[in-house]
């Protein structure tokens, strides 16, 4: 400690300062002091009176300048909200956007946010967006626009709620790597035109779309995996009881003993499936490889099935 600036004509206006109602804090850090050495020093110069005095003050000085918890968390918070939505703007999101999606928002219930949690929220959304699009031109079909994203959120405000690591990013991975025919351009006008479809947990997606590897759907006069079909006709397949869709995927097969399930029989099915007797047992998913490894022999067993049924050799 420099011994210069704690000399006493120093301490004495460092005393008058805090008499005056500055804070021993706010004066400390001016000067670069620590605050108790400050405060040391100041009361060796005074007189027993004067220490009494600077003490009363000093102690109703803390307690107007201390903030309380709640009240420096609201200040957090209101911070926070102002960056997010100053970054909103450098985006060219306009505050007339902003104020519809929020009062979307907070018209349900399960998507009530506070407003800095839904502007840094917001923030994060238009980020990922912006990752979608790396490698794209704005002229791109592929490409997904601002509107596009406020269109996605109003039209399903739950999209909001998603987190973006853990689950809009893997979600998009899992399509983006699914099968070499869908491209990246494709998996983003599917989210765009449903993004209801980040409802339904990783888990299940992932269940689906190895159960529909192992089928074969015809549309028109392609053809195509089922998983394929999903991730670029019916996304809603996934939001359906896993044990429901095997067992009905199943039966379809059944029906059609060549091995194809017309597309328009996945809407209508043969029909409704009595879940308390399983045919097809959905297996417990585990891994990856362990289910893929169940549903093949569930599917083989199917083939022997509809062999049997047509007196083929097995």
């Amino acid at each position: 400690m420099d011994k210069l600036i704690l000399e006493r004509g120093f301490l004495i206006d460092c005393k008058n300062k805090i008499m005056q109602g500055q804070s021993i804090r706010s004066l400390a850090e001016e000067v670069h002091i620590d605050r108790k050495t400050l405060r040391k020093n100041i009361l060796a110069i005074l007189s027993e009176e004067e220490k009494e005095k600077f003490q009363k003050v000093l102690s109703n000085n803390f307690r107007k300048n201390k903030k309380s918890a709640r009240t420096i968390k609201k200040e957090q918070r209101e911070e926070n909200y102002k960056k997010a939505i100053k970054t909103l703007t450098l985006l060219g999101i306009a505050r007339e956007d902003i104020e519809a999606i929020f009062e979307s928002i907070n018209k349900n219930e399960h998507t009530t946010m506070a407003k800095d949690t839904f502007a840094i929220k917001l923030v994060e959304i238009f980020d990922f967006i912006e990752k979608r699009n790396e490698g794209m031109n704005p002229s791109d079909k592929g490409y997904i626009t601002k509107q596009d994203v406020i269109h996605m959120i109003l039209r399903d405000s739950r999209f909001m709620t998603n987190d973006v690591e853990r689950k809009l990013e893997p979600i998009c991975d899992i399509f983006d790597n699914w099968s070499p025919n869908i491209s990246k351009g494709q998996v983003n006008r599917y989210i765009v035109e449903y993004p209801s479809i980040f409802k339904n947990s990783i888990k299940k997606l992932k269940m689906h779309l190895i159960i529909g590897d192992n089928f074969l759907v015809k549309t028109g006069n392609q053809y195509m995996s089922l998983s394929e079909y999903i991730l670029t006709e019916n996304p809603f397949l996934i939001s359906e009881n896993s044990q429901r869709f095997l067992e009905g995927v199943c039966n379809l097969r059944d029906a059609h003993m060549s091995g194809v399930i017309p597309a328009e029989e996945l809407e209508k099915r043969i029909e409704p499936i009595n879940l308390a007797w399983k045919k097809y047992e959905l297996p417990e998913y585990t891994d990856d490889k362990s289910f893929k490894k169940a549903i093949k022999e569930i599917v083989r067993g199917v083939d022997k099935e509809g062999k049997r049924q047509k007196g083929e050799e097995i």
